[in-house]
């Protein structure tokens, strides 16, 4: 770890969450989950893009670590399984996104909770 890479990471980390805050702030509380699912899928293609198309190390960690991460991390998780099924890894790929999206929305679910005992 470098201090240019430190910092590419932390510059397109920042893109990434004001991006995906002035966003958020477009839709109302009925339609805020779509527009995160829109930044979650666009998310996605951004980080499938630039994991096959970007070689140079230091652009790479500012779009997929930085700006992916700031954006939404979910982009990760959808690369990491896209890269198992082209590895014909269908069960290890099946695997990542059942847990991600199974083991996040419950701890989401946990968290809505306990912030309601703790502070209502």
């Amino acid at each position: 770890m470098t201090p240019a890479s430190v910092l590419l990471v932390a510059l397109g980390g920042a893109v990434g969450a004001l991006l995906r805050f002035g966003l958020s702030r477009l839709g109302s509380e009925r339609t805020r989950p779509w527009i995160t699912v829109g930044v979650n899928i666009a998310g996605s293609l951004i980080a499938g893009l630039a994991a096959s198309a970007i070689d140079d190390p230091g652009i790479r960690l500012a779009v997929l670590t930085g700006f992916c991460g700031g954006f939404t991390t979910f982009s990760t998780a959808s690369t990491d399984a896209a890269k198992a099924l082209r590895r014909r890894e269908r069960v290890r790929a099946v695997a990542l996104v059942a847990v991600t999206a199974l083991v996040s929305v419950a701890f989401a679910w946990l968290g809505i909770a306990a912030g309601e005992v703790l502070w209502s």
